[in-house]
């Protein structure tokens, strides 16, 4: 009689599935356990597959898999590529000659420089001309302006490009370059550019726009991929000039228009040695999307007639890379400063290490001053910033919470000798998930310009207390307390 519920074979079908499902669920959890991730991830990932049946596993396969082990795409092609060689080759020879050169320019900065070349193969480049891009009414004319007199190519990867006023602004005006047979390629994000559907991509084809999305997501496709975007922003002419920061080609970036907020965001526009290194980054992804590999010769990678000196570096991760070298540029970046960080990003949800970091330099003397949004355009992002609050306010760190609109930014200033400008957000995403850009400069002047965007901006701020954080309601000390434990996971 015992065995009689094994006889019905619904329920003999239901036992069988959930075997199987459980023996599946484990064998995941052993491979969890094998990846060695970070341990509060480890405890998270098992308990929600072990006690959310099914939602659980949708999680994991959503935001779980390790692709720094599995890696996303084979980077052999480049490999044995003898011109890509050669150039690395060079840039090792150059790094070291420009690192004894360049003594007084890096001042305590050496170490990151090291750091990068050691975890991202990052070229340190000697010349450079640098201009700070406030916000998208100056960056998009000074971008426009460049695509006009583009003569050979004009490359650009971006996450979000819209079909608004200020993208068809664009798409014009690379049609117009394509007609004069200006070569033309596009990387644009299939999550981020979701209006870039495949009748405008064909349109854009056909106006002489070579495009391509990056990591389609499509039903039935519908796979962990959606997680592993794309969110650089890099425009590259002819070699020679380049745009890199924290603005997309979107009409809510120009705050000229009519738009509902204000959004405070930073560009910057590069001319030198350094337009090299993002061309690199560029030809990888472009034959990840197209599967065309272009050739490593004088008419991408030109030597620069600038003559002026601005030492940089370009850090560049993504979840295919062998380390998280943009998040270590942040860790010891911070671990650098003697007297001052300065520090604004939309979206705060550190890893543990940049939270010790940040409150090892308040205790240690430092000025260590924070700016986020009082109303970003995520709640969840919002609730996990708010947690973290707390640990640094009592370590003396200075919160500024930006009222005037949304603030994108994303930079961070040391000293006000070095600073990084760039796609990064100082959040988890952007450390592990995404393909992030962001221009090391060892320069005082730019420091010390973009020292003076964040002392400006900090007259749309108000600052928060230690006191003011801790007597939030019981209602959003919950919330933001739960958001916080599974911010990690997603």
């Amino acid at each position: 009689m015992e065995f009689e519920i094994f006889k019905n074979p619904i329920n003999l079908g239901y036992y069988v599935f959930l075997i199987t499902y459980y023996i599946f669920i484990f064998s995941l959890c052993i491979k969890i356990l094998l990846e060695q991730k970070d341990p509060s991830k480890t405890i998270g990932y098992i308990l929600v597959l072990l006690f959310i049946p099914v939602f659980g596993l949708i999680v994991y396969q959503l935001f779980g898999q390790n692709l720094r082990k599995e890696k996303l795409f084979n980077r052999k092609a480049f490999s044995e590529n003898i011109q890509l060689n050669q150039i690395i080759t060079q840039s090792n020879f150059e790094f070291h000659r420009n690192f004894e050169d360049l003594n007084l320019h890096l001042a305590h900065g050496k170490k990151l420089a090291n750091l990068l070349r050691n975890n991202d193969k990052a070229f340190l480049t000697k010349h450079n001309q640098v201009k700070l891009l406030v916000n998208g009414e100056n960056a998009f004319p000074e971008m426009l302006d460049a695509i006009k007199i583009a003569k050979h190519f004009i490359h650009l990867e971006y996450y979000r490009i819209a079909n608004d006023f200020t993208g068809n602004l664009f798409f014009d005006a690379l049609a117009e370059k394509a007609e004069e047979g200006v070569k033309i390629r596009l990387i644009y994000d299939d999550v981020g550019s979701i209006e870039i559907n495949k009748k405008l991509n064909q349109k854009l084809r056909n106006l002489g726009i070579e495009c391509w999305p990056f990591m389609p997501v499509r039903f039935p496709r519908f796979t962990s991929r959606i997680n592993f975007r794309d969110h650089r922003k890099i425009l590259l002419i002819d070699g020679e000039v380049a745009f890199i920061g924290g603005i997309n080609i979107r009409d809510s970036y120009d705050n000229s228009l009519p738009n509902l907020i204000y959004l405070k965001d930073l560009n910057i526009k590069i001319e030198g040695d350094a337009v090299n290194s993002l061309q690199l980054l560029f030809f990888l992804n472009w034959y990840f999307v197209s599967d065309e590999q272009l050739p490593f010769n004088t008419h991408f990678f030109r030597s620069s007639l600038i003559k002026t000196i601005c030492p940089i570096q370009i850090a560049a991760s993504g979840p295919d890379s062998d380390w998280p070298s943009i998040m270590q540029s942040y860790f010891e970046g911070i671990n650098a400063a003697k007297k001052s960080i300065k520090v604004t990003t939309p979206y705060f949800v550190p890893n543990e290490s940049i939270v010790t970091a940040l409150r090892t330099s308040a205790l240690s003397g430092v000025s260590v001053e924070l700016m986020i949004p009082t109303n970003p355009d995520s709640i969840i992002a919002k609730a996990v910033s708010i947690s973290y609050l707390g640990q640094l306010l009592e370590a003396g760190v200075k919160v500024y919470m930006y009222k005037r609109g949304m603030i994108h930014s994303k930079y961070m200033v040391i000293d006000g000798t070095f600073c990084s400008i760039g796609s990064a957000n100082l959040d988890i995403r952007s450390f592990e998930y995404n393909f992030e850009v962001n221009a090391i400069i060892y320069n005082q002047e730019i420091s010390t310009e973009l020292e003076n965007v964040f002392e400006n901006d900090k007259k749309d701020c108000f600052e928060i207390t230690l006191e003011q954080w801790e007597n939030r309601p019981i209602s959003k000390k919950l919330t933001q307390a739960f958001m916080r434990i599974v911010a990690p996971l997603i």
